[in-house]
């Protein structure tokens, strides 16, 4: 890895500028933490790196995300909701430095999708290496990847409601999910509902494609349930659908005194 450049990092002298006018001789260990992040970014955008080496590096940023949101963000969303709001030695409150770390975020996960796919994707199609969309598929593709969802895909999906009568879907952390709006022509007074379907982990994340060619050619698990999804939903007419995935709180959480108290009883039991 090459030698690291402090002036090339976004690092919290910036935000607290923002927030107090003045730097402080203090780094923030969140923002400072997204800053090494973004040097590993840096390494998918060396071109003189082996391709499949950047694709590494890529992978490493969104990997190092799902785990600072799991640890660091939830336990900054744990202080925000409980009410301390205090500067810290960095000269941020809780609630400033959450604005922050989203607005720094947002902002890396902005340029990830712009490696992948204006410097990465183009160069993988230079070595014969193929990832489209549905639209971007051949009439031969296309069939193919319509009997796959049909053997190997629609099988395994269960779509959840999302109304009233049905409470919200307990979803499970890092997995893929598609949330389906959909119009009901039976129910005039309120049409419009909303699903969600998830996505078992046994099914490949990235399909490859089968053709005559015997090209490599990919394509996205979530682009090919996204284009089937009305088949999921007989006698409803499907608007729109979209892939997420959601990032739970892994930060354990303990309360002393409820720890303490459990212990003695423990003890008095044994």
């Amino acid at each position: 890895m090459k030698p690291l450049k402090i002036d090339r990092l976004k690092i919290n002298k910036k935000v607290i500028k923002t927030f107090h006018g003045t730097a402080l001789p203090y780094f923030n260990r969140e923002i400072s933490w997204l800053a090494f992040n973004r040097r590993v970014l840096e390494q998918a955008q060396e071109q003189s790196y082996p391709l499949l080496e950047r694709m590494r590096y890529l992978c490493f940023v969104n990997s190092n995300l799902d785990e600072f949101f799991e640890i660091r963000v939830a336990g900054l969303l744990q202080q925000v909701q409980s009410g301390v709001n205090d500067s810290d030695i960095d000269g941020l409150s809780s609630r400033e430095l959450l604005g922050a770390v989203q607005k720094e975020s947002q902002e890396l996960v902005k340029e990830c999708y712009h490696v992948w796919q204006k410097e990465i994707s183009p160069l993988l199609k230079n070595e014969r290496i193929f990832f489209k969309n549905l639209q971007q598929l051949s009439h031969e593709e296309q069939s193919w990847v319509s009997d796959y969802f049909k053997e190997q895909v629609y099988p395994v999906l269960t779509p959840l409601a999302i109304d009233p009568s049905h409470p919200f879907p307990q979803i499970a952390n890092k997995t893929l999910n598609v949330l389906a709006w959909i119009y009901d022509y039976e129910d005039p007074d309120n049409p419009f509902k909303m699903a969600i379907i998830p996505v078992p982990r046994i099914l490949h994340r990235v399909v490859r494609i089968e053709n005559s060619n015997n090209q490599n050619t990919f394509i996205f698990l979530s682009d090919i349930i996204e284009s089937h999804a009305n088949t999921l939903f007989p006698g409803y007419q499907t608007k729109g659908s979209w892939a997420f995935r959601i990032t739970r709180n892994s930060d354990l959480y303990i309360n002393e005194e409820e720890a303490e108290n459990l212990l003695k009883k423990k003890s008095k039991t044994n």
